[in-house]
């Protein structure tokens, strides 16, 4: 089938059941879902000039968009946007790559998404982390995008094995805090940042480190700055107050948790600072929410202590001074650690399913920056890293106290609504 992008809206919105203008909870959202099935291994087929997909080769550290169509599941969209993106991860052999899809047409939709996101995994070698670890987030409650695995072809030709992931973005957004109309901010690593406090200027925050990217005639820098400012003027005695307004300090450390399972270097309590998140805040005076965003280096420190780095935070740091805080940072890791299991547990098996629907596509794949050892060997460590976590993480957990301590009351509740979902 093929959908001239003018008529997108239309077309693929009759195969959604979904009403945007109300709550709109995971299990209802079945239309992209489709998208990212993770049992599936998908191709797209991309079409466009052979001299602009030779020139984003040869410009791979701009954002310049070309002009191409895309087809998935039998369903071709034409005029979609492509660019090449990222920030180390970017190549010019084998390059990540953002589709708009409403670049061209304002308000064009494909199964209501916005844009995708074809990760190149160059820096993933056993091109599994950032897969694993975003099941993991959403496994664990903590909204996190979709992903699913994708055989590219570019004018025909294979590129490879690419990681499709839902971009962060209103439709993102919709579906995860019900509504898509507040301030999204992108953490860039611009500088090294543990959430200081910059001063009184706007621009000390934004566009860098917090880049917005919603709302953008009508910032709300103020209340991000409000948010720092609490963070660093508290103390322990208060910090549970002072914060509250600001923050959801438990979903926050529930993230952590996940990102301490995971043994991660390069998130909120990075070895370079904080790193690889989005803010958003649903509304005016409403708590900020962290998102998690690319985890390739995840899943390969097995061995990371339980407290690494999260000193050097200032939200963490003033977290682990309150006794109540730090317990329930050490339940929701306990629990974390569940979910996953050691050998043969849950991540275990899909990491096994995983490498059975794509080892075959990377084998094929010339273009990764890793040679077939390289590969065999990195998805070896990945599943003995997983593996040898659970034990080391139970260890560590017994030398704490929490072995026979449960978490009380709901992992996560619904964040209100505090606006409307748009299109």
């Amino acid at each position: 089938m093929k959908i001239n992008n003018l008529i997108l809206i239309g077309v693929l919105a009759s195969f959604c059941v979904e009403n945007l203008q109300g709550q709109v909870p995971d299990s209802v959202i079945d239309c992209s879902s489709k998208l990212y099935d993770s049992s599936v291994l998908h191709q797209i087929d991309l079409t466009m000039s052979p001299d602009d997909w030779a020139l984003l080769k040869q410009n791979y550290t701009e954002d310049t968009y070309y002009k191409a169509n895309m087809s998935w599941g039998g369903i071709t969209v034409t005029d979609v946007a492509v660019r090449s993106r990222g920030s180390s991860s970017r190549s010019g052999v084998k390059p990540s790559l953002k589709i708009s899809i409403d670049k061209y047409v304002d308000g064009a939709r494909f199964l209501l998404q916005k844009s995708l996101v074809l990760l190149n995994m160059t820096q993933d070698p056993p091109m599994l982390r950032d897969y694993l670890s975003m099941q993991m987030f959403r496994r664990a409650g903590v909204p996190a995008p979709r992903s699913a695995y994708a055989r590219v072809n570019v004018n025909g030709e294979y590129q490879g094995l690419f990681l499709m992931v839902e971009d962060i973005d209103t439709p993102f957004l919709a579906r995860n805090f019900y509504t898509n109309t507040g301030w999204l901010y992108e953490f860039n690593l611009v500088f090294i940042y543990h959430f200081e406090d910059l001063g009184d200027d706007p621009a000390a925050y934004s566009p860098n480190p917090f880049e917005l990217k919603t709302n953008k005639k009508t910032p709300n820098t103020e209340e991000l700055m409000a948010f720092v400012k609490a963070l660093n003027a508290t103390t322990p005695a208060t910090f549970v107050d002072d914060i509250a307004v600001h923050l959801d300090i438990n979903r926050l450390l529930r993230q952590v948790a996940v990102e301490t399972y995971l043994g991660e270097i390069d998130g909120i309590a990075g070895v370079v600072g904080s790193n690889n998140f989005y803010l958003y805040q649903a509304g005016a005076g409403a708590a900020f929410e962290f998102i998690p965003w690319d985890k390739s280096a995840a899943l390969n420190y097995w061995d990371e202590p339980i407290y690494a780095r999260l000193d050097e935070n200032v939200i963490l740091r003033n977290a682990m001074q309150v006794p109540e805080l730090k317990q329930r940072y050490l339940l929701h890791l306990k629990e974390v650690n569940r979910l996953a299991g050691g050998k043969d547990g849950w991540l275990d098996r899909l990491a096994a399913q995983a490498i059975a629907l794509t080892k075959a596509s990377a084998i094929e794949d010339k273009n990764k920056p890793y040679t077939q050892a390289e590969y065999d060997e990195a998805l070896d460590w990945t599943i003995f890293s997983i593996r040898s976590r659970f034990t080391f993480l139970q260890e560590a957990l017994a030398s704490e106290g929490v072995q026979n301590l449960d978490l009380e009351g709901p992992v996560r509740q619904a964040p209100a609504q505090t606006g409307v979902v748009t299109r």
